[in-house]
C-alpha cells in the first residue's frame, strides 16, 4: 500500500512542444530516463471520481481518494487541485488474460495507451532537491511525469506530480517540488478546470 498526494492536469491533443522541451531540459536535465510505453486497462465507473481500478503488466491496481487537500496556486497561472490517494497492488499472471478483447468491446474496460517520461526528486530537510529513481517511494520526495495518452483513438496528454514519504510531509513534498520546477515553466496556463485525477478523466471524458 502506498499513500500519496497528487496534482494533475489533462488536456486534449499532443503534448505542446514548449512543455515537452521544459520537461526534457529543466525537469529531467541530465538525468535522462527511459521513456515508458505501455497499455493499461481501466475499469470504467460512471460518475465516480474517487476510485480507480486498472490492470497493467499482470498487476491489478486500485487507487482510492481519501482526502481533498484543496486548490494549490503554484504560480499565478498554474492552479490545480491536490488530493490524497491510497494505492494497493495485487500481482497475478492470469489477470490480463482474463480481460479478453470481447470483454473490452463491451465497454466496461477501456484501453489507454501511454508514452510516459518521469523522474523523482527527493526533498531534503533544507528543501533542496536531488534527482532519484522513481522506485524510491519510501523517502521524502515527489515523482514528476509527462504522459502522452491515446484513448479511443483520441490523443490526450497529462502532467502530474505524485508525492510520497511520511504522512505529515505529503503535501509539503508536492508543493516544494512543483514550485521549484515551475519556476522555469513556459508562459502557458494550467487551469483549475483541467486539474483532476484519472478516475474523473475516465468517467467524464472517455
Amino acid at each position: 500500500m502506498l499513500t500519496t498526494s497528487e496534482i494533475r492536469w489533462f488536456d486534449r491533443g499532443k503534448v505542446p512542444p514548449a512543455i515537452e522541451n521544459w520537461f526534457t531540459v529543466d525537469v529531467l536535465r541530465e538525468n535522462r530516463q527511459t521513456i515508458e510505453e505501455r497499455e493499461d486497462l481501466y475499469l470504467l465507473i460512471p460518475g465516480c471520481e474517487f476510485l480507480g481500478v486498472k490492470v497493467r503488466q499482470n498487476r491489478l491496481e486500485t487507487k482510492l481518494r481519501v482526502t481533498e487537500f484543496g486548490i494549490l496556486q503554484l504560480r499565478n497561472d498554474l492552479i490545480g487541485v491536490a488530493e490524497k490517494w491510497i494505492k494497493t497492488t495485487c500481482e497475478d499472471a492470469k489477470l490480463e488474460s482474463l480481460i479478453t478483447p470481447e470483454i473490452v468491446a463491451k465497454g466496461q474496460w477501456v484501453k489507454v495507451e501511454k508514452v510516459r517520461s518521469q523522474i523523482r526528486y527527493l526533498v531534503a530537510d533544507d528543501y533542496s532537491l536531488t534527482p532519484a529513481s522513481t522506485a524510491e517511494t519510501s523517502q521524502e520526495g515527489c515523482n514528476v511525469e509527462l504522459t502522452q495518452l491515446i484513448v479511443n483513438h483520441h490523443p490526450w496528454w497529462s502532467l502530474g506530480f505524485e508525492a510520497s514519504g511520511t504522512d505529515d510531509k505529503l503535501i509539503s513534498n508536492l508543493e516544494t517540488v512543483a514550485k521549484k520546477l515551475f519556476q522555469t515553466f513556459p508562459e502557458l496556463e494550467l487551469n483549475l478546470v483541467n486539474s483532476y485525477a484519472y478516475p474523473k478523466w475516465l468517467s467524464v471524458f472517455v
